[in-house]
């Protein structure tokens, strides 16, 4: 399945992520091992240990292969809290606060609603941006910076080599608001709209940035419920820093999150963001460019939860 990847940072890039069931031998050389799903939820849960790579393959994966979610409910860390997400899981199309019907239908509203204009322009033309013999950066040390680096290894294809990395200026967060709505736990998602994707918009969690970028900004343009979610307003269910991609970025990480709001109703999402099963969510992962990278990350972070 072709998947995206970071639309603030790529420009209509695409990864083809598949799953190879073999019942032939696999040597296994020295940087290899073989792991069950249970040891890599629990290793979900430790910092900068499994990559994005293994995360949005993960996120793909069939229930049934994965045995996510009728496994391990009572080794849970909190089974009741598991319990609930199965539930979700296991909701009907019209269980939740909007029918799958509905889902789409706003989702594809907001794709044709949308107008994005992307120009491919010189580098000397970015106004807020400098470039030198050192790096491309932002004027006031916002978003990220362009590097260039000269890296010798003895465990890749080739012993050496130079290229280009983007080193973020902060530690990103990344979170989903789970909320029980008429019942049944569902996540709050947003319609992300980023210059880097095909399609425009695609589903992203309920907050995605750098806070470092809106550290000055005031509270309306400050992204929605990132100081909800920075505060701990509610129980934390997840909260871990992993890696993103290691081969084009230097040093990036995010903060990924899963808190639980008691009170939905007095959140009052904006109109690009849906309260959804998980379910609902899991489902739009046999279409492309549906879900975001970082929804789809944050997907596999949940799997711990059970």
């Amino acid at each position: 399945m072709l998947q995206s990847e970071q639309g603030t940072w790529f420009l209509g890039k695409r990864n083809r992520n598949m799953v190879v069931e073999t019942t032939a031998e696999v040597p296994v050389r020295d940087t290899f091992c073989w792991l069950t799903f249970g040891q890599i939820r629990r290793l979900m849960t430790e910092p900068n240990l499994i990559n994005m790579d293994s995360r949005t393959v993960l996120a793909c994966l069939p229930m049934a292969v994965s045995g996510w979610p009728d496994d391990l409910v009572d080794d849970a860390p909190d089974p009741a809290y598991a319990a609930g997400l199965r539930r979700s899981f296991q909701a009907a199309g019209t269980d939740g606060r909007h029918t799958d019907v509905e889902i789409l239908s706003w989702l594809n509203d907001v794709r044709t609603e949308t107008e994005l204009r992307v120009d491919r322009v010189p580098l000397s033309a970015l106004r807020d941006w400098r470039v030198s013999d050192e790096e491309i950066a932002h004027r006031e040390g916002k978003h990220f910076k362009v590097i260039g680096v000269s890296v010798e290894s003895g465990r890749r294809e080739v012993a050496a080599w130079s290229q280009p990395l983007l080193a973020p200026c902060d530690t990103g967060v990344v979170a989903f608001l789970t909320a029980h709505v008429d019942g049944v736990p569902h996540l709050l998602m947003r319609a992300s709209v980023e210059p880097g994707f095909r399609d425009v918009v695609e589903l992203g969690p309920t907050v995605q940035c750098n806070p470092l970028n809106y550290a000055d900004a005031p509270p309306e343009r400050r992204p929605p419920f990132l100081d909800h979610v920075l505060a701990a307003t509610g129980t934390v269910r997840y909260d871990v820093v992993l890696s993103e991609e290691g081969g084009r970025f230097h040093h990036a990480e995010c903060r990924y999150m899963v808190v639980e709001c008691d009170d939905p109703e007095a959140l009052q999402p904006p109109p690009d963001f849906r309260w959804m099963t998980v379910r609902q969510v899991l489902s739009m992962r046999q279409h492309s460019n549906y879900l975001n990278v970082q929804t789809r990350s944050l997907l596999a972070c949940l799997g711990s939860l059970w």
